[in-house]
């Protein structure tokens, strides 16, 4: 008879994938992020119908959203800002998540976030008794989601 349960060795870790981003049709990997979660939350609506005692719900809508860690290590988040504050115009910006661990026994999960738009970036820091990199913390948008790989 077979195992019902999940093994720890046969599970998916965070730390194991990689991370590619495209700015206007630029792609590189994402070296500079540290850590990044991204979600979906669905808009529900709540109505109790004639002739029902139980309050019905219906998904009506999506929004995608995250936050990630980042090292600065390059100006290419910064100069989308500043492209928008001289031209009116935002970059088009996707995220291709990969999660890849060898070791997993459920396969990977490779998702490619679009229309991405970080809320805060980085202008400039500095600390006399920092002992660290510079990371900095934003969270972001996205307008759609395409997942190119799911688990098993």
């Amino acid at each position: 008879m077979s195992e019902m349960f999940t093994r720890l060795p046969e599970a998916l870790s965070a730390s194991e994938g990689t991370a590619f981003i495209t700015i206007d049709g630029r792609n590189r990997p994402f070296a500079d992020v540290i850590s990044l979660t991204s979600n979906i939350e669905k808009s529900v609506v709540e109505k109790k119908l004639l002739g029902s005692r139980v309050k019905q719900h219906k998904v009506v809508g999506l929004s995608i959203s995250g936050s990630m860690t980042l090292q600065l290590i390059n100006g290419d988040m910064l100069a989308a800002t500043l492209q928008y504050l001289k031209t009116g115009r935002y970059p088009n910006i996707s995220i291709q998540v990969v999660n890849d661990d060898p070791a997993s026994a459920y396969g990977k999960r490779d998702v490619l976030l679009t229309g991405v738009i970080p809320v805060t970036d980085l202008l400039v820091m500095l600390d006399g008794e920092a002992e660290d990199i510079i990371t900095y913390d934003t969270d972001f948008t996205a307008d759609g989601i395409q997942l190119l790989e799911n688990l098993k």
